[in-house]
């Protein structure tokens, strides 16, 4: 996850598309927000104090609540969020089409993490998968 918040904070804009953007906690939902606009939620841990009843046991914080849910929804709705219904929008959809595409990601930098170094291993090595398009 970090590689991929690492990407969208060198992309000059960030959008993401989700049917389900929370099951069911609102902590779920920090690392998309974070990921669009990291100035809206900087902090986790406030994040999941204020709306995640965030409690504190034995091995750390623990963030499976929720509260001020009026809140944080008029907060997203009013920013970074905008919500359609399915039944709102089905006649504009296309019939589904899944296709898988492969991209090239750019050299990490040069002091890498090791996940970085990893990633980018697995991505080299994609063309080698049956069924693969090299891009």
């Amino acid at each position: 996850m970090y590689f991929c918040l690492e990407l969208c904070a060198m992309a000059t804009r960030v959008i993401l598309l989700t049917g389900t953007p929370a099951l069911a906690k609102p902590i779920e939902l920090y690392n998309q927000i974070f990921a669009i606009d990291n100035n809206l939620f900087p902090n986790r841990h406030r994040f999941g104090v204020r709306y995640c009843e965030a409690v504190k046991q034995k091995f750390g914080w623990v963030y499976n609540g929720n509260a001020n849910m009026e809140e944080l929804k008029y907060i997203l709705k009013n920013t970074i969020m905008i919500r359609r219904l399915k039944s709102e929008v089905l006649t504009d959809l296309p019939p589904k089409m899944r296709k898988i595409i492969h991209i090239r990601l750019p050299s990490p930098p040069k002091k890498a993490s090791i996940n970085q170094e990893r990633m980018m291993e697995l991505f080299d090595n994609m063309h080698k998968m049956p069924g693969t398009v090299p891009v």
